[in-house]
């Protein structure tokens, strides 16, 4: 059985995957074993990806979305939405460690600014003047409503 749990932040959710044991919800990459400080935070690195998604309404599109996921882990996207003659835009950046682990996330987008760092299994998230902090179980990737490269860590995990 598969317990699934979400931590929301920011229209940024932290997914975790537990099977039987919080230890047997995910198998890393050779590349990025986990030690005691990091084990839990699924790794980034080992996939290397340019993509475009779009989504349409009535035949025209309304959301289009860039996104370039280098082989070390970096992941950069570009975010514009326009319907109804108004548009905006936004941007998520995660930012790696040499192992592959995300480190920090830089969000831009019309609600303010977001930044997210991850110190071991802890995430600081810093918003609209406030900063809260997340425990991170084990098993988690990283999840975000207008990223759909980002799901392929939910499969991989």
């Amino acid at each position: 059985m598969r317990k699934v749990t979400l931590l929301h932040s920011l229209g940024l959710l932290f997914l975790a995957a537990v099977l039987a044991s919080p230890a047997a919800a995910f198998s890393m990459p050779a590349t990025a074993a986990a030690d005691s400080t990091t084990q839990g935070v699924f790794p980034l690195n080992g996939l290397q990806d340019i993509g475009k998604f779009a989504l349409y309404l009535n035949e025209e599109p309304i959301v289009t979305i860039g996104s370039d996921w280098s082989a070390g882990g970096r992941f950069d996207e570009q975010i514009k939405v326009a319907i109804g003659g108004q548009s905006y835009l936004a941007t998520l950046k995660i930012e790696v460690d040499e192992k592959g682990l995300w480190k920090a996330i830089a969000i831009e987008s019309p609600r303010g600014n977001a930044a997210v760092t991850r110190e071991g299994m802890r995430a600081t998230i810093k918003s609209e003047g406030q900063t809260r902090t997340v425990d991170l179980p084990p098993g988690t990737v990283l999840f975000e409503n207008m990223s759909p490269a980002l799901m392929s860590q939910a499969v991989r995990a």
